[in-house]
Parts: structure tokens; C-alpha cells; sequence
């Protein structure tokens, strides 16, 4: 069973979190999105749902399972004063 959170962030300022993956990816292609670091003090480390080592399902109406790392990238980029981040913590215990 997929566990998801989802999470309202407000973008005054930086997200504070890093990702890796993407279908695209070389060596070993990701078919998810995964958080890898998230900054003490950003948007996402305040909210505190969003972990290191969870996946990115979607952000706003954009679907991040299967893509390409600029997708996830540009859907970020582009999210506006308000994200709603839907992130599972799935896989979080093998990160």
C-alpha cells in the first residue's frame, strides 16, 4: 500500500528540498522522483511532512511518477506562492 501525504507549502521563499530520479537518468533510470536533502529553515522543513528519502507523487496537478527529471524540476519551478506537494513515504526507510 502506497502511504501519501499531502502537504500545502507556502513558497514565500525557497522550497528548501532537493530531488534526484527521473525516468531519464543515466546508469540506472528512476522511475520516481525522491527527495534527497531537505535545508532546516525552508518551506518544506517547516511543514515537516515532506521527509528526506520520500517520493514525489505530484506537484500542484503535475503527475511526477514516470518522468523526466526536468518535469519535476519545471513543475517546481513554476508552482506558484502555494505548492501542494502529494509525497509517500514509502520507500523512505531504504534512502
Amino acid at each position: 500500500m502506497l502511504a501519501v501525504s499531502e502537504s500545502h507549502v507556502p513558497a514565500t521563499s525557497r522550497l528548501g528540498f532537493s530531488i534526484s530520479g527521473g525516468k531519464d537518468r543515466q546508469g540506472e533510470p528512476d522511475h520516481y522522483i525522491r527527495v534527497t536533502d531537505v535545508s532546516p529553515g525552508g518551506a518544506v522543513a517547516r511543514d515537516g511532512r515532506i521527509q528526506k528519502g520520500d517520493i514525489i507523487v505530484k506537484v500542484n496537478t503535475v503527475d511526477c511518477i514516470d518522468v523526466e527529471h526536468h518535469v519535476a524540476v519545471e513543475a517546481l519551478r513554476e508552482s506558484g506562492s502555494v505548492v501542494r506537494l502529494v509525497g509517500s513515504s514509502r520507500f523512505r526507510e531504504y534512502y
